[in-house]
């Protein structure tokens, strides 16, 4: 039987991304999170297939065992659109306008990671992909048995997909996030941003629905916190400022492994943007861009539905 090197590529390549980037962002973070007992939230469907309509709370049935784990697992199956390319056109508009010389590094189909410093939105991008949420099960057991479990609930997101190896259509690329080495740093960092629909998440809630929340979670044997602090856009914008860390499983040292930014947007929809250790938690995050930094990059995307 020949081997399906496409596949196996895609399959290497997804694995690379959430090691290096695990705990960047919300489908980086498909980490195991302990939760407190809380309403499914809006415009996901439950577990019996009933789709749920956004900003209708009073149709919130499903909820979430305290006593039970929860990982979201994100499909790789990135369908573009107008939307997700205005999207795409506008954040690397801001990005090269901002920071000049930012380059994004994807991987060729050698194995190699080679730089990108222009038409950046042609090799990085955002496209509409579907986010699972599986309950008592971790990443790793869906990742070896992806058909052996069922969702309990599913939600439509924006997400950061890059090209690789032939490059140039959805077959080329996967999901989540990429690195980036924007100008003064010494690293590339891991970058990803996601797009959130109106009433697919939760706000200060600790749980698995939280987008500012990493609360009882665990990567390995290492255990992580989030500290989050409260901010507000240049509109008025409600807003949260996280910071991750996670101690060392071998020496107890804590390394703070990831910045995130959540923008609440005045439409119900979320940008949740993450810069995190190129490698995993055992290793410091840069501090590429600051909070006000990555604040601007939120408040410069489009808006509007993004499910449609």
């Amino acid at each position: 039987m020949g081997i399906d090197v496409e596949s196996v590529m895609r399959g290497s390549r997804r694995a690379l991304l959430r090691r290096r980037l695990i705990g960047g962002g919300g489908a980086l973070a498909s980490i195991v999170v302990i939760v407190a007992a809380v309403v499914l939230v809006v415009s996901m469907v439950s577990a019996g297939g009933d789709d749920v309509g956004p900003g209708d709370h009073s149709k919130d049935k499903s909820r979430l065992d305290p006593n039970s784990t929860y990982t979201w697992e994100n499909e790789d199956n990135g369908k573009a659109n107008k939307v997700t390319t205005a999207y795409s056109r506008a954040l690397w508009a801001y990005l090269t306008e901002h920071f000049p010389g930012v380059k994004a590094f994807v991987q060729n189909e050698s194995g190699h990671m080679v730089p990108v410093a222009s038409r950046q939105a042609e090799h990085v991008f955002l496209m509409r992909t579907t986010e699972n949420l599986y309950k008592g099960v971790d990443d790793t057991e869906l990742m070896e048995h992806p058909d052996k479990y069922k969702p309990i609930a599913t939600r439509t997101v924006l997400d950061m997909f890059e090209n690789y190896g032939k490059g140039g259509d959805a077959h080329w690329s996967t999901c989540c996030g990429t690195l980036v080495k924007f100008p003064g740093a010494k690293h590339k960092n891991g970058f990803e941003i996601q797009v959130m629909p109106r009433g697919s998440y939760t706000k200060r809630t600790h749980d698995a629905l939280d987008l500012a929340s990493c609360n009882g979670s665990s990567i390995g044997q290492e255990r992580t916190t989030c500290h989050a602090e409260d901010a507000t856009g240049p509109h008025g914008e409600d807003v949260q400022n996280i910071t991750k860390t996670a101690k060392d499983d071998v020496d107890g040292t804590l390394h703070t492994f990831a910045y995130s930014t959540v923008m609440y947007r005045k439409d119900g929809s979320a940008v949740l943007i993450s810069l995190s250790s190129d490698t995993d938690p055992g290793a410091n995050a840069e501090r590429a861009l600051s909070f006000k930094d990555m604040i601007g990059v939120a408040s410069a995307l489009p808006k509007g539905d993004i499910t449609s």
